[in-house]
């Protein structure tokens, strides 16, 4: 996946970034971090989309359809709630 393409994918789970040599997105959830992933701030630099799947706790479909905006972030935290109940 392009940067852009993980820019879109994780943009919308509303994350909090910190920029450095990587860019890092910190997902909250009631003040807690429930998820991190990060990319490359490189030019043209290409992350494996499986590592971020992962690091977002999600399954391939479930990947997929936030990739294809069909996940937003009040379906996600749902999707986490339900892999982490408290």
């Amino acid at each position: 996946m392009t940067a852009a393409e993980w820019d879109k994918a994780v943009g919308k789970l509303v994350p909090v970034y910190k920029e450095g040599k990587h860019r890092k997105a910190f997902i909250y959830c009631e003040d807690k971090m429930i998820a991190f992933t990060s990319r490359s701030n490189g030019r043209g630099d290409r992350c494996p989309a499986d590592p971020v799947r992962k690091q977002l706790g999600l399954s391939q479909q479930e990947f997929t359809d936030l990739r294809s905006c069909t996940i937003a972030r009040q379906e996600y935290i749902s999707i986490y709630k339900k892999k982490n109940p408290s």
